[in-house]
């Protein structure tokens, strides 16, 4: 069965909703709406995941109308805290350079503050500064830091992040048939 990615999100959110609260009064609200007019966005949200406590989701989307600034073209990464209602983009320099590629796969740690995410942007200085092909970067929503997790060098790509609980750690997948995962601490920057 297919399902709507918003039906997904919104469904995802009324279960932690439910579970968060203790009771059977699910909330239901659609992640992907515009900031200021809470219009549902121009083009496709997906991927939606969402912190244990229903506190924070993430979902990738391709539409330019979420958040104020998005001139990019692309599918980026977008957080969403359900309690204020405020969106941000994730998928940005620690400068706010745009991504020139498309972003996806997010993964949150469990308060929502570290996003680890998968992208093919080339920029340079930002967020796609690890070569050509897929790479792997790690946010810290409360800094704007945004650092590469794993980089690419073609054919090598990074990819299908996993952040830990505390964000502490992302574990990926590198390689080129075969790929191979790892782990690396981001406060250490070692790799296992």
């Amino acid at each position: 069965m297919r399902w709507n990615p918003c039906v997904r999100a919104a469904l995802t959110i009324a279960l932690a909703a439910a579970a968060h609260a203790g009771v059977g009064s699910p909330t239901t609200a659609c992640l992907s709406t515009n900031t200021t007019t809470g219009a549902t966005g121009e083009l496709d949200s997906h991927v939606p995941t969402i912190t244990p406590d229903g506190l924070v989701a993430a979902f990738a989307s391709s539409a330019p109308d979420l958040v104020p600034g998005d001139t990019n073209g692309r599918r980026d990464i977008f957080i969403v805290d359900l309690v204020t209602g405020a969106r941000t983009r994730a998928s940005v320099s620690t400068s706010g350079l745009q991504a020139n590629g498309h972003s996806y796969l997010p993964s949150l740690s469990n308060n929502g503050r570290f996003v680890a995410f998968e992208t093919s942007a080339t920029t340079r200085g930002g967020v796609g500064s690890g070569g050509s092909g897929s790479k792997v970067y790690w946010r810290d929503q409360v800094s704007g830091d945004t650092v590469l997790v794993a980089g690419a060098s073609s054919p090598i790509v990074a990819s299908a992040p996993d952040i830990s609980a505390s964000g502490r750690y992302v574990a990926y997948a590198r390689g080129n048939l075969p790929f191979y995962c790892y782990v690396r601490n981001m406060q250490s920057g070692d790799v296992v």
